[in-house]
């Protein structure tokens, strides 16, 4: 497959042959189990995609995230162009809420409601997306909901953050990373705090800017 683009957070599914053939190598550690990563790709089960999203040799940066049950290993791998079947956004959070367990649900649903009256679409990375994508057991009592929003006018900014305000008292604990017109992406609540900067994360880089550039960034 040509990667015309990839980007944080996506997914990258694989040929099933993909480690067996090296086309798959470790990035920066070893693998600690090597057969599982090679089931887990014979499977069709996805990494996804980390920054900076390439390597120097132009091979696709991805990652493998285990099930609490298997140690929750973050692990690293650089991937060869020829290896992806497909490359796909993060799941819609409407996508995943059966994978959700079910006394989040309808707190998810309600969130989901009022963010889709404001012509949001939000997003999931995290353990609710590899939940939703694998079928294996990610989320436990202590988990948060990862959305991913993104938004292209202020008004869709103010409009998640009053959804965020109130979302709900069965609903989990949400975190909010706001994607921009340009790509980058910073946290909600860091933004929340009204602190003269933000951390704004790009597929490659992470740097600071002003609340205003950001909000220079949206239209009206």
């Amino acid at each position: 497959m040509r990667l015309v683009a990839a980007h944080r957070h996506w997914f990258a599914r694989l040929a099933p042959e993909a480690w067996a053939e090296g086309l798959v190598r470790p990035d920066g550690c070893a693998p600690r189990n090597p057969e599982r990563i090679g089931r887990w790709i014979g499977a069709g089960l996805p990494l996804v995609v980390r920054r900076p999203c390439r390597t120097p040799d132009g091979l696709l940066c991805c990652g493998l995230a285990l099930p609490p049950g298997e140690g929750g290993l973050r692990l690293p791998y650089a991937v060869h162009a020829r290896a992806v079947l497909a490359l796909d956004p993060p799941p819609l959070l409407r996508q995943c809420l059966e994978a959700a367990p079910a006394p989040w649900r309808s707190g998810l649903a309600r969130l989901l409601q009022v963010l889709e009256d404001a012509g949001l679409a939000p997003r999931v990375f995290g353990s609710l997306a590899w939940a939703g994508l694998t079928g294996l057991d990610f989320l436990h009592a202590g988990s948060d909901v990862d959305l991913l929003v993104a938004v292209d006018r202020r008004e869709a900014l103010d409009a998640l953050g009053r959804a965020l305000a109130d979302p709900g008292g069965d609903a989990p604990p949400v975190e909010a990373e706001v994607l921009l017109p340009d790509g980058g992406s910073f946290q909600w609540a860091e933004y929340a705090r009204n602190t003269p900067k933000v951390l704004v994360k790009s597929d490659a880089v992470v740097h600071l800017a002003s609340r205003n550039s950001l909000l220079d960034s949206l239209g009206a």
